[in-house]
């Protein structure tokens, strides 16, 4: 979720593998780098060629961008009125999610993401938001 200028991480649940990444929760990380932060900016209307792709897309996935060796895939996460909340990611050694598997996954986070903003919402039978008519 957005703090400010950082994002923090809220909730984290541990993969099965010995071999993962470790989000500290609490921890304020940069919006511009990573794919959990870039997310957030672009759903808050951040300018940018990136940002609308992402908008378009409804997903990002980076590798390496924040923390070498580190892949992420993340959605936005909405809540009453579509307001933006945060996002939600799966990530992992890059070894273990090459970009066709960040790919493959993403539309699991999308998901997710929907999942949990139908919740929050208390709505479920409401379409995610897409650039198409997402205006921030």
């Amino acid at each position: 979720m957005r703090e400010g200028n950082v994002r923090t991480c809220l909730v984290r649940v541990e993969g099965p593998q010995a071999l993962r990444h470790h989000a500290r929760m609490g921890e304020g990380l940069p919006l511009d780098h990573g794919s959990p932060g870039r997310v957030i900016l672009a759903f808050s209307g951040e300018p940018g060629e990136i940002y609308e792709q992402i908008r378009q897309r409804g997903f990002h996935w980076s590798i390496g961008e924040r923390e070498q060796g580190v892949a992420t895939v993340s959605a936005p996460v909405f809540g009453m009125h579509w307001r933006l909340l945060g996002s939600v990611c799966i990530s992992g050694p890059a070894s273990r999610l090459p970009q066709a598997k960040l790919e493959a996954l993403a539309q699991t986070v999308v998901a997710a993401a929907n999942q949990l903003s139908y919740a929050l919402a208390g709505n479920s039978a409401t379409v995610a938001p897409r650039a198409s008519f997402w205006h921030p």
